[in-house]
C-alpha cells in the first residue's frame, strides 16, 4: 500500500470522526420556534382569569355594602315614621285625654245627666252660631215657670249664680259650648214687656259683647230645641230662668233617692215612693198618656233632678219635655212614674205589671 494514501485516508478518518463528535455535542437546533409563543398566551389567559375572579368579587364586595347602605336608610326612615307615628300617637292621647278632661268638665258644669251626644254637639253649635247673630233682642215668653225672659225667636234665657260680679261672665271654654252667651253687635233692644233700664252689656274676653239683665249676663242652654223649652232650670243648681222683674226664677228639681224594699235597693221619690220604668217607652220619650197617665202618673220635675243620698248616679238622672209641657224626670233615658195603687213607703205593687213595668237599681238596670 502507497504510504502517503495511507495517510490520507487515516486523516480524512480522523476529520469524519472529529466531525461526527462535534455534532453529538453541539446544542439541537431543531425543535421549532414557532410554538413558543402560545404558552405567554395560555399564561395571559391565566392571569386574566384571576382578574375576572377578582371582578366579581368586588361586585360582590359592593353589592352588600349598598344592600347596607339602603339597609340603614331603610332603619332610619322606619325609625323616623315609627317616631312620627309615636309623637303622632302620644299627641292624639293627649288630645283625646285634654278632650275628656273637657268632657267631664263640661258635664260637672253643664249638668248632672250625660255628656253631649253628636247631636247635642250640633244642636250646640247652632245654639253658638245663634247667640252670635248679634239681635241682642231681649223679650217676654210664656213657660211652665210663669213669664220668664227670651230671645226674639223665643228661646229661654238663663242666668248663672257664679257671675257673681255686675256686668261679668265667667262662663268659658266648654261652659260656654253648653251655655251659649246672648251676644249683641248694638246696644240692647227691648221687647214688649222687658224693662229697658235694666238691660246692660258685657264685654267677654274675646271682645263680644253679651247682653245683661239687671247685671246678670244671659245665656242659652244647649239642650233647648224650640221656644218654650227650659231644660236648663236648675241645672246644676246653678243655672235659672229670670222673671220680666229681674228676678230669678228658682225652682227645685224632683230629688231621686235609693229605697230598700223587698226587691231590694231600688229608686224611689225623695219621699221614699218607688218609682217605674215603661217597658215601651223610648229613650227620653214617654207614651204613656190618657188613661195610663192616669193609673201611671209621671214622675214631674220643676228643673233638673237630683240625687238625693248615696247610691244614685246624677249623670244617668235627666228630663223631657211632655206633651202638656211638663216636664218629667228620668233615669238612664227612662221616663219614671209612680204606681197608682202604691199607698205607702216600701210599695212595688206595681212590679212586673202587665210584663211591662218595672223598678230599677241605682246603676240604671231594670230588675225584672
Amino acid at each position: 500500500m502507497n504510504i502517503s494514501r495511507t495517510r490520507t485516508m487515516c486523516l480524512g478518518g480522523a476529520v469524519l470522526s472529529l466531525s461526527l463528535i462535534l455534532s453529538a455535542c453541539a446544542p439541537p437546533t431543531a425543535v421549532p420556534a414557532t410554538t413558543a409563543p402560545s404558552a405567554p398566551a395560555a399564561t395571559e389567559a391565566a392571569t386574566t382569569a384571576p382578574e375576572a375572579t377578582v371582578a366579581p368579587t368586588e361586585a360582590a364586595t359592593e353589592a352588600p355594602a349598598a344592600t347596607e347602605e339602603a339597609t340603614a336608610e331603610a332603619t332610619v326612615e322606619a325609625t323616623a315614621e315609627m317616631t312620627a307615628t309615636t309623637e303622632a300617637t302620644a299627641e292624639a292621647t293627649t288630645e283625646a285625654t285634654v278632650e275628656a278632661t273637657a268632657a267631664v268638665t263640661a258635664t260637672e258644669e253643664m249638668t248632672s245627666t250625660d255628656a253631649m251626644t253628636t247631636t247635642e254637639a250640633m244642636t250646640a253649635t247652632e245654639a253658638m252660631t245663634s247667640a252670635m247673630g248679634g239681635s241682642g233682642i231681649v223679650a217676654v215668653g210664656d213657660s211652665i215657670f210663669g213669664k220668664i225672659l227670651v230671645d226674639d225667636k223665643g228661646m229661654s234665657l238663663y242666668m248663672y249664680t257664679k257671675d257673681i260680679t255686675e256686668n261679668v261672665s265667667v262662663c268659658y271654654d266648654q261652659c260656654a259650648v253648653a251655655w251659649p252667651p246672648l251676644l249683641t253687635t248694638d246696644a240692647p233692644v227691648a221687647g214688649d214687656g222687658v224693662d229697658a233700664s235694666l238691660l246692660g252689656t258685657a264685654t267677654r274676653t274675646d271682645g263680644t259683647t253679651q247682653v245683661t239683665y239687671k247685671g246678670m249676663p244671659l245665656y242659652y242652654w244647649f239642650r233647648d230645641m224650640v221656644a218654650g223649652d227650659v231644660f236648663g232650670q236648675d241645672v246644676g243648681t246653678v243655672w235659672y230662668v229670670l222673671a220680666p222683674t229681674g228676678e230669678v226664677v228658682k225652682t227645685e228639681g224632683e230629688k231621686i233617692a235609693i229605697g230598700d224594699t223587698k226587691l231590694g235597693k231600688i229608686l224611689v221619690d225623695d219621699e221614699g215612693m218607688t218609682v217605674y220604668m215603661f217597658a215601651k217607652d223610648a229613650k227620653n220619650e214617654s207614651t204613656c198618656y190618657d188613661q195610663c197617665e192616669t193609673n201611671w202618673p209621671p214622675v214631674l220635675t220643676q228643673g233638673a233632678p237630683h240625687p238625693s243620698g248615696d247610691g244614685v248616679d246624677a249623670k244617668l238622672l235627666g228630663m223631657i219635655k211632655r206633651k202638656d209641657g211638663k216636664l218629667q224626670a228620668t233615669y238612664n233615658g227612662m221616663p219614671l212614674y209612680y204606681f197608682a195603687k202604691d199607698a205607702a213607703v216600701g210599695d212595688t205593687t206595681g212590679q212586673g205589671v202587665g210584663t211591662v213595668w218595672y223598678v230599677l237599681d241605682g246603676t240604671g238596670a231594670v230588675i225584672k
